[in-house]
């Protein structure tokens, strides 16, 4: 049943989040500064091919995390009939699935967003880093009813990511 419970966290941190890795995007940054979304081309991304690549990050994000906690469940007590420990299950999330949210909050920021949106999209990369640190500095968060992740999520829906956020 825990083990259960840890992948139920895990692909939901996964889906609300839709994002995350490493470092953080600075929260005192202009929402503008973002820039535009542009392809190799040099031509600003609409927000429909803009929507499609960051859902695409997420995509990818949710696979990365499944087989990350597969590759290493034995280490973290969830092996067959295993009942890993809160503190394991909190583990995982830390270990496993914050790095892969705080590097797509980075792919995000990094892609930029369509003329016009730069404000909503800094304010999803903002909240998906606030939600990894929230949960870093206490991964309690990731087992209660609390979801560090449920701003970055609303906005995610909001702005009318497919993936990302549901």
């Amino acid at each position: 049943m825990r083990l259960r419970s840890v992948l139920v966290c895990g692909l939901l941190l996964l889906a609300i989040a839709g994002c995350g890795g490493g470092g953080a995007v600075d929260e005192t940054t202009d929402p503008a500064a973002t820039g535009s979304a542009a392809e190799g081309s040099g031509k600003a991304l609409d927000k429909a091919a803009y929507v499609k690549k960051v859902d695409d990050i997420c995509r990818n994000a949710e696979v990365e995390i499944r087989n990350s906690v597969q590759r290493n469940k034995g280490r973290y007590g969830m092996g067959f009939g295993a009942q890993p420990s809160t503190k394991q299950q909190e583990e995982v999330v830390v270990d496993l699935m914050l790095p892969v949210i705080a590097r797509e909050a980075r792919e995000i920021h990094a892609l930029g967003a369509p003329s016009g949106d730069e404000a909503a999209v800094a304010a999803i990369v903002v909240a998906l880093e606030k939600g990894v640190r929230e949960t870093e500095a206490r991964p309690s968060l990731s087992q209660g009813e609390q979801n560090p992740f449920s701003e970055a999520a609303e906005l995610s829906k909001e702005y009318g990511l497919e993936v990302c956020g549901q």
